[in-house]
């Protein structure tokens, strides 16, 4: 792998991280290590690649093989509730890139019987719903930018 690969975490497996180079796209999955500052997270969501990641001066939100920066105003995503399911569009101008209902984490027994599961819980078991309030938030973005390595 080149010289400057990127490090980022896995959403689900905290012992996991990925070894990235944006340059050429190579991947490799290595353990965790604690002494390791990271870029951003990545997760494997319905067979598909997500990344959020800081490049430079810039969060980019990689799905599958399409690299969009956040500040690009023609990403959307659209987040909603339907009973039991959240359903999640992401837009790159006019092209839908990724479709997907699933089951709402909230509605998980073991997280209805936690009292001190709350909407910041939610998000860490939630990797879309952490994309969009990325998206949405200037402010959680210049604080991605400067924390991540």
């Amino acid at each position: 792998m080149n010289d400057n690969p990127i490090f980022l975490r896995n959403n689900n497996l905290y012992r996991e991280m990925m070894q990235y180079n944006p340059e050429n796209g190579n991947i490799e999955i290595i353990q965790q290590r604690d002494d390791t500052r990271i870029s951003g997270f990545y997760s494997i969501i319905n067979k598909e690649m997500f990344m959020l990641y800081k490049k430079g001066n810039n969060l980019l939100l990689r799905v599958n093989d399409e690299i969009i920066p956040l500040s690009d105003s023609s990403l959307r995503i659209s987040f909603e509730r339907i009973e039991k399911n959240n359903r999640v569009i992401i837009q790159h101008g006019s092209q839908e890139i990724f479709s997907s209902i699933y089951p709402s984490c909230i509605y998980d027994p073991v997280n209805m019987a936690d009292i001190d599961f709350n909407c910041d819980r939610e998000e860490d078991q939630d990797f879309l719903l952490f994309i969009k309030n990325m998206i949405n938030s200037k402010e959680r973005q210049e604080i991605a930018l400067e924390v991540w390595k």
